[in-house]
């Protein structure tokens, strides 16, 4: 996905804890808009991949 700025999933694991963080930094203000405009779709994508990740995990 091509976006305006920097961005990267970070996973951190704490024994048995796993923690996603989304990182973004925007470019300019179109940059802005673009994570403001994503950030409902996030809110359903991102705990479904961890969710998915966690699942993998067990198996």
């Amino acid at each position: 996905m091509r976006a305006s700025g920097q961005a990267w999933l970070q996973f951190t694991i704490n024994g048995n804890t796993l923690r996603q963080r989304a990182v973004y930094f925007p470019k300019g203000l179109l940059g802005r808009v673009y994570w403001l405009a994503l950030i409902p779709f996030h809110a359903v994508i991102f705990p479904t991949m961890l969710r998915n990740i966690i699942q993998a995990g067990d198996n």
